[in-house]
């Protein structure tokens, strides 16, 4: 029920399987496990092990979930076939596995080690000292009982329980490679001209110069203004994802180019992988999965980590995106605290005028808003101060947020307890100190990386050009 809770704060339809239907659950049930996987893209194993159990995850139920299906094992190693678990992800007919427990543990099928689609863990569920220590009070607690005479705390009763239009004349500028899909697309409709396939790119704008009438950007380039003016037939710039940085905004209102983004269609992708390197680096995830791989849980547990559920989560930035990792802060009972330029008066969190205020009274602190000349830096070292020695950075907006040497240095020094980040200052440069710490997690750059959301993405971008084009209204207008 815990992990649907979850799973329903990301958007997520939930089917399930048990034994018997459950009349108070509002969940699609199916009476077989098979059935279960076919109508399903992750399939979670989180129920007891018993003789009915132990290998309900078989080469049929793996089979129905398919070469894009996900296991996660959560719950106890028999209960998956692991010969058969491993024939599929090495043959390609599963798309990839989350485990926590194995089937002969300590020992993991080395086959695994060298799948970049396979999380291992060494089986770290309750691997976190607030949640040993309540397991170990309650066996104590149990003991008292029973030789006091007193009713037991967790009594066990059954331990057995269980339409494209042509434009071709219409010339589009891309300033820098993002995806195959929204070139074969663009190339499609129009005269795509790719900039970072010239060599003398000067040549290339003075040529063209008179005939640009589009431009496509991207979070990683944008045109400035003196690539604006050079333009004089430019009518608009479709911008692949929502920041606006590296578009000089103020040049294009003064020449009335218009300028549209992708919004929404990217918020639930940046949000999920918020909480997934929230996730990441309180329970050591990364370092866990190196334990696993490396040999070393054979010669002991892996160290005890920290809980994610009822931390204090400070957003930075309440938009869309802020609004969607604290929604999903949410369904692991996290507060949510938030600081953004103004007090959000529909929002029921509390608010916090400034960022050092919000560090100050949060465990985790989020930046999730725009990259602006005020935002820039805006976790800086008073910040990072405040936070303290046990808090945890995590950045998904824009590496300039935050102050990154600064960041460095607390983080080595141990002023701050660990970072989750996904963009950087210098990308794709990144401070080579941060490579040896283990309690930090580095993604290059990913926020947005699905298949499904980046497909969207483009799929915005071209309809914009095309609705200008065809003197349509925008569908994401930002300028």
């Amino acid at each position: 029920m815990a992990i649907a809770k979850r799973a329903e704060a990301f958007s997520c339809p939930i089917s399930y399987y048990s034994r018997t239907e459950k009349a108070d659950l509002k969940y699609k049930y199916y009476p077989s496990v098979v059935e279960l996987a076919s109508n399903c893209h992750i399939l979670i194993v989180a129920c007891p092990l018993t003789e009915e159990t132990r290998h309900i995850i078989n080469r049929e139920v793996i089979d129905a979930l398919g070469p894009k299906g996900v296991l996660i094992n959560i719950g106890r190693g028999p209960h998956v076939d692991e010969l058969e678990l491993v024939s599929a992800l090495v043959e390609g007919r599963l798309g990839g596995a989350g485990l926590d427990v194995f089937e002969h543990e300590p020992y993991v099928p080395e086959q695994l080690f060298g799948l970049e689609n396979v999380v291992l863990t060494p089986h770290v569920g309750s691997g976190t000292v607030e949640t040993r220590k309540e397991m170990a009070d309650l066996v104590l607690g149990n003991l008292e009982a029973r030789f006091l005479n007193k009713p037991l705390i967790t009594p066990v009763f059954n331990l057995h329980a269980h339409s494209t239009t042509n434009m071709d004349n219409l010339c589009v500028l891309m300033v820098c490679p993002t995806s195959t899909y929204i070139e074969e697309e663009l190339e499609k409709s129009f005269k795509l001209l790719k900039l970072w396939h010239f060599e003398d790119q000067n040549q290339l704008i003075k040529t063209h110069c008179n005939s640009i009438r589009a431009i496509v950007s991207s979070g990683k380039a944008g045109p400035n203004a003196e690539l604006i003016e050079s333009l004089p037939q430019l009518e608009i710039i479709s911008n692949y994802g929502v920041g606006l940085d590296k578009v000089d905004l103020i040049k294009c209102k003064e020449k009335g180019v218009r300028v549209t983004n992708t919004p929404d269609v990217l918020t639930d992708d940046v949000a999920d992988l918020a909480i997934g390197l929230i996730l990441t680096v309180l329970r050591g995830i990364c370092e866990s999965d190196r334990y696993v791989r490396s040999g070393k849980w054979k010669k002991g547990d892996y160290k005890l980590t920290t809980k994610f559920t009822g931390k204090s989560v400070g957003i930075i930035g309440m938009g869309r995106i802020g609004t969607a990792i604290a929604k999903r802060a949410e369904a692991f009972s996290c507060n949510i605290r938030y600081h953004s330029r103004t007090e959000k008066p529909n929002l029921n969190y509390k608010y916090y005028p400034n960022v050092i205020e919000l560090a100050s009274n949060c465990q985790i602190l989020v930046a999730a808003c725009s990259l602006t000349e005020e935002t820039r830096h805006i976790i800086n070292r008073e910040v990072i101060d405040a936070l303290g020695k046990n808090g945890v950075v995590i950045n998904i907006g824009r590496g300039l947020l935050v102050d990154e040497s600064e960041l460095v240095s607390a983080l080595v020094e141990g002023r701050l307890g660990g970072a989750g980040l996904d963009v950087f200052e210098h990308e794709p440069q990144v401070p080579e100190e941060l490579f040896g710490l283990e309690n930090v997690v580095l993604l290059p750059h990913v926020g947005t990386g699905t298949e499904e959301t980046r497909k969207a993405m483009a799929d915005l971008v071209i309809g914009n050009l095309k609705n200008h084009f065809n003197n349509k209204p925008l569908l994401t207008p930002a300028v």
